[in-house]
């Protein structure tokens, strides 16, 4: 029962995290409203699934073992690029229309959101290899982690960067340093 958990914080995370920044882009409340609640249903039925699947005793990724398990696997295929389609449109805005916060903020909001896309296709190569290891030892969770939760850091650091006592210049350098390397 540690993935189901695992799964949860981490989709909390996204979720909470994908709230806070739809308070602060340029957008119209119904939009807000229809982005958040379809990332929201997606994640919902991502989590049945993997919590189902282990309740069952059954493994949630992967699992095509027999018709129903397909049917899981592929419900949450969907639910996964449906959610991905949602956080490429609030890149998209977000990229494109001002974000209500501080300049440092909102390169690291915006760089965090890109990030997380761009990285996040590790978690489609494991979905296409149907599996999460490459070769003998390599294992593409990894970078799949870092890329949802450098959508946190980012921000976080930009936040804490701002009560340092350093000058706006180095803010800049900090966080676009933390972005390079979470890139790496």
């Amino acid at each position: 029962m540690l993935k189901p958990l695992k799964f949860a914080v981490s989709i909390t995370l996204l979720l909470v995290t994908i709230a806070l920044i739809l308070r602060v882009l340029t957008l119209g409340e119904t939009s807000r409203r229809l982005l958040a609640w379809t990332l929201a249903l997606t994640m919902v039925v991502e989590m049945a699934a993997i919590l189902g699947q282990a309740l069952r005793g059954q493994a949630s990724h992967f699992n095509t073992r027999t018709p129903f398990d397909a049917a899981v696997w592929t419900t949450m295929l969907v639910a996964i690029l449906v959610a991905f389609g949602v956080l490429v449109v609030i890149a998209g805005i977000a990229t494109v229309r001002p974000i209500q916060v501080e300049p440092v903020l909102a390169f690291a909001i915006r760089a965090g959101l890109w990030l997380l896309l761009l990285v996040a296709v590790s978690g489609f190569a494991m979905g296409g290899r149907g599996s999460h290891t490459v070769g003998a030892a390599g294992d593409l969770r990894v970078p799949h982690f870092f890329a949802m939760h450098g959508l946190q850091v980012l921000p976080v650091v930009a936040l804490v960067s701002g009560r340092l006592p350093i000058g706006e210049r180095a803010r800049w350098v900090v966080v676009g340093t933390t972005a390079l390397v979470w890139c790496a």
